[in-house]
């Protein structure tokens, strides 16, 4: 509870992390295309990445408000406890009702190990130091590429079909955390994909129209994303995870003066191997909670945006042109804990943005004048969510843009 936290928060002072990384890479790649007939074509690529990446220095400290020193985690905390403190309600109970705590241990409610921590509440760290942790290294030497194929069924169809197998570099974790890690725990693995995708390009209307619409799927293995722990940002992987997809975008010359681009995203989505530290239970490290079958983050269901531009009126000294656009984003979940384990508010309801604007062109190009507002519905939604439960007892919410309007003046010369 927030209780125990409290005389701690009082004169906290501040974190000073000093963190040094060394990165080399070396990539070699090679592309080629093979146009089998006039029609069909075969595109080859391939490509070899050598990546190393050295932690030489890491510090992680406690300071006061005016830089002084308060003590060090990183190298320093030597109590098992990779929190920041440790609350004076271990268990549920305060520190100075020894006697129901020993009830608690002998009924077998809490543990030793709780007891203990109650013992020695405060803060974890040790003596102010400015050594650096043990240093770290990590080199990882990979092939990837790419096999795609293409049809032109006449001078306005194309298919195409592709698969890629892609690799990003692994990175040691910037997030703040309070006790040593080993390597495993310190170290982001190289991310891999492997993708497939189908898909058409087609122009008709004598031109004045065209669609580009995908289907894809994407299989990821030690996906890297962001994951929000406290106050703390941590570079995480998931053992594995999935989406499937269409995409599609559309272009329509109405006419000379009107245009409409129109585009819509389909996606499924799902962690498929994915376990994280429990929260709930700051001073057990062992406790994970299995989020496979989660939605992955900030990947709503269905998203779609339109945006329409008309020149309103045009005389010798120039024109009027408006443009109108908008933007969908289904249900999405901004945690991959989706609604687990106090979870359940971190997420952002479907919601939809309006955009207009209006500028008058200058014949000659050397000045505009535009008058616009954004959000112009005065939609309320919430760009990005954190769980702050366990630490502070609430959930933090950054809210998305209000509705604003500007006046816009361009001179060229």
């Amino acid at each position: 509870g927030v209780g125990g936290y409290y005389p701690y928060l009082l004169d906290f002072g501040a974190l000073d992390q000093k963190m040094e990384t060394e990165k080399e890479s070396f990539a070699l790649y090679s592309q080629m295309r093979w146009n089998v007939t006039a029609d069909f074509g075969i595109d080859f690529g391939v490509r070899y990445t050598d990546d190393k990446i050295d932690l030489p220095y890491l510090n992680i400290s406690r300071v006061g408000y005016d830089g002084s020193p308060r003590g060090t985690y990183v190298p320093g905390n030597n109590t098992g406890v990779d929190n920041i403190f440790i609350p004076a309600n271990v268990a549920g109970q305060s520190p100075f009702e020894p006697g129901v705590l020993i009830q608690e241990l002998l009924a077998g409610e809490i543990s030793v190990n709780d007891l203990l921590l109650t013992a020695q509440t405060g803060y974890t760290h040790g003596p102010y130091t400015e050594e650096s942790a043990t240093l770290l290294s990590a080199q990882e030497k990979e092939w990837t590429g790419k096999i795609g194929m293409d049809y032109r069924l006449n001078d306005s169809l194309m298919v195409y079909g592709s698969y890629s197998k892609g690799f990003r570099a692994g990175n040691f974790n910037a997030g703040v955390y309070y006790e040593e890690r080993e390597f495993e725990d310190a170290y982001a693995a190289p991310e891999f994909l492997d993708a497939y995708e189908i898909g058409i390009k087609a122009d008709f209307w004598d031109r004045r129209a065209r669609i580009n619409s995908a289907f894809f799927y994407y299989d990821y293995t030690n996906q890297q994303f962001i994951n929000v722990v406290g106050v703390s940002n941590f570079l995480e992987n998931a053992g594995g995870s999935k989406i499937i997809g269409f995409e599609s975008e559309m272009f329509f010359a109405i006419t000379e003066a009107l245009t409409v681009q129109l585009g819509m995203g389909i996606l499924e989505t799902e962690y498929t191997e994915l376990e994280l530290s429990n929260v709930q239970t700051v001073n057990d490290d062992d406790d994970v909670v299995d989020l496979s079958g989660n939605e992955l983050i900030s990947a709503p269901k269905i998203s779609a945006n339109v945006s329409i531009d008309w020149e309103i009126f045009s005389n010798n000294a120039g024109y009027l042109s408006m443009n109108l656009n908008g933007n969908y984003q289904d249900d999405q979940w901004y945690s991959a804990y989706n609604d687990k384990i106090g979870y359940e508010n971190i997420k952002q309801d479907a919601y939809a943005i309006y955009n207009a604007r209006f500028t008058w062109f200058s014949s000659n190009d050397d000045y505009t004048i535009a008058i616009w507002g954004k959000n112009i519905t005065e939609t309320k939604y919430d760009s990005y969510a954190i769980n702050l439960q366990a630490g502070f007892g609430f959930d933090y919410y950054q809210q998305g843009a209000p509705a604003t309007y500007g006046l816009e003046m361009t001179y060229r010369y």
